[in-house]
């Protein structure tokens, strides 16, 4: 399918998390931007996919919004976020983690920035909180929130501050 109004990508690498991902994938379906505007590609890195894949299918099913199930070859999470973004429609790609819960405006904070900064070549690295009911790994317990406190008012910022679980970038794409 190739729809040229779609202006925003976004590619979910996951493996085998079906709760998480239903969570992640409902809460993109019921943005404040309409459904023909982004597409959903999600890529199953785990064995065993088939759970996940009749989530998304059932789920694609009753959805006005273009949702692509991408089954990868159980090689991680980089190779599953690139296939997403080598199947990716729009120019600007955004890649979250499957355990993101979007906010209603979230896709449009997305293209809000990229449309005022449209003739610059920028990356954008959202907000993300834990959720209260996360469970705890002794990662998190050290880390817990991202610190965007420290980053809030600056524009460039060391590369340890790039986190993949809510981060986009307009792409140069060669055909």
């Amino acid at each position: 399918m190739n729809n040229s109004k779609i202006m925003l990508s976004i590619v979910i690498p996951t493996m085998g998390r079906v709760d998480v991902s239903e969570e992640c994938l409902c809460s993109l379906l019921e943005q404040s931007i309409s459904a023909d505007l982004y597409e959903i590609i999600i890529v199953d890195d785990g064995e065993g996919a088939e759970s996940a894949e009749k989530m998304v299918i059932s789920i694609a099913e009753k959805s006005a919004n273009s949702i692509i199930y991408l089954r990868g070859k159980h090689q991680g999470v980089g190779p599953a976020r690139n296939m997403g973004v080598l199947n990716a429609q729009a120019e600007l790609v955004l890649i979250i983690g499957n355990d993101i819960i979007a906010s209603h405006d979230f896709l449009s904070q997305h293209l809000k920035f990229h449309k005022e900064f449209s003739s610059q070549n920028h990356a954008v690295l959202g907000q993300s909180k834990l959720h209260p009911d996360a469970v705890k790994s002794p990662f998190m317990k050290v880390w817990g929130d991202l610190p965007y406190k420290e980053i809030s008012d600056k524009i460039e910022v060391p590369c340890w501050y790039f986190f993949t679980g809510n981060i986009d970038r307009k792409s140069t794409r060669l055909n």
